[in-house]
């Protein structure tokens, strides 16, 4: 399985991407609520990696890694019309979208850990009001990992 040091520093590596002010790892998405604690600016949340035995012989000590990251960033209820709801998702979309394509160029350029992309893994999806108020972007994909 992934170290999850070597997975952690991954993604504080990806504090330099435009418009991305903080980065939290936490175990579940209970503990991303209790962690994010009213932050403002937007937020690069990783999830602490899954793993599964990957299909073959009862030798391989390969894992499919299943990663879920959020890109978020607080909202005040009732205080956006849809305007503002709508630009907020589109600037945290650009935001999800760079880092996505930072995974994808680190695929191929034989990154530590995201050389292990499975590249048409990745998943998208909207995310509204969670973790006590944020708005934003989860993405898992998934890491074939072999070796320790």
């Amino acid at each position: 399985m992934i170290p999850i040091r070597t997975y952690r520093e991954y993604g504080k590596g990806l504090l330099s991407l435009s418009g991305i002010d903080s980065f939290l790892m936490v175990v579940s998405e209970k503990h991303l609520t209790k962690r994010l604690n009213k932050r403002d600016g937007t937020i690069l949340a990783f999830v602490y990696p899954s793993a599964d035995s990957m299909p073959g012989n009862v030798d391989n000590d390969g894992k499919e890694v299943l990663g879920l990251l959020f890109v978020l960033k607080s909202v005040c209820s009732g205080n956006e019309d849809e305007e503002d709801e709508f630009t907020t998702y589109e600037n945290l979309q650009e935001s999800l979208l760079q880092v996505e394509k930072q995974l994808k160029e680190d695929y191929t350029k034989n990154n530590e850990v995201m050389q292990h992309l499975v590249e048409d893994s990745i998943h998208i999806d909207p995310e509204y009001k969670v973790f006590g108020g944020y708005n934003g972007w989860s993405m898992s994909f998934k890491l074939n990992w072999y070796g320790k």
